[in-house]
């Protein structure tokens, strides 16, 4: 769902849309707004600013956080045998149906991270005025 606001905006593409983002140039009056909180909006938001974007705004439920991996580290030991260990997760993973193996994950995963590098970079274009960064908040189209 597109807020109001944008609605007449020429072009909406989706992060997993790589190549119409890669292709994508802007001029100093364009104004791109990024909603996500994981590494494809900070890249998404990056390469717009790169790209010469007026303004780009990237909006995420939860202020950015990171980690060194999604997954805690004990999901990656397969050779540990202690309660909770990765070869149990493992196995209490094949054995759910289909459709609870999404919920398994996201579970896991406890929500979308930016690396480090990628963060550092958002800090850099944020204080520069290229990047505005909107944390749980509904702002007025006068704002962006």
């Amino acid at each position: 769902c597109v807020p109001p606001q944008f609605a007449l905006a020429p072009t909406i593409v989706h992060s997993n849309d790589w190549r119409a983002l890669r292709d994508l140039d802007f001029g100093s009056k364009d104004t791109v707004l990024v909603v996500g909180g994981g590494l494809s909006a900070a890249q998404a938001a990056l390469r717009a600013a790169k790209r010469g974007a007026g303004r780009v705004v990237l909006c995420s439920r939860r202020k950015l956080c990171t980690r060194t991996y999604d997954l805690e580290l004990d999901w990656m030991n397969r050779r540990s045998t202690g309660k909770g260990s990765a070869r149990r997760r493992l196995y209490e993973f094949k054995g759910a149906p289909l459709e609870e193996r999404r919920a398994f994950v996201a579970k896991a995963r406890g929500g979308a991270t930016v690396p480090q590098y990628y963060l550092d970079l958002l800090k850099t274009a944020e204080d520069r005025g290229a990047i505005a960064h909107f944390v749980d908040e509904v702002c007025d189209v006068q704002e962006v």
